[in-house]
């Protein structure tokens, strides 16, 4: 599947283009923790900040009269330029 999405072959040395081999598989959960703390990797869950609070009834809000005059999705494709 990464050769497909990555049009690389995951097997082979960036370098000399040989073929690596692999010699061992760490699946043990534990034993990866240990390893990405010696490394000073992050491990477990993504941290992320509290969410804030919704927006409070003095928070200015888009006038629906004017609507926003530029297109979200404008087509680069079809524009003429002289």
């Amino acid at each position: 599947m990464i050769r497909q999405a990555w049009h690389t072959d995951p097997l082979e040395c960036p370098e000399c283009h040989k073929t690596i081999r692999i010699i061992a598989v760490i699946d043990n959960p534990s034993v990866i923790e240990k390893i990405l703390r010696h490394l000073n990797l992050g491990c477990g869950p993504a941290k992320f900040a509290p969410a804030r609070p919704p927006p409070s009834a003095d928070t200015p809000q888009p006038d629906p009269q004017f609507p926003i005059d530029s297109d979200p999705m404008p087509d680069y494709e079809n524009v003429i330029t002289n």
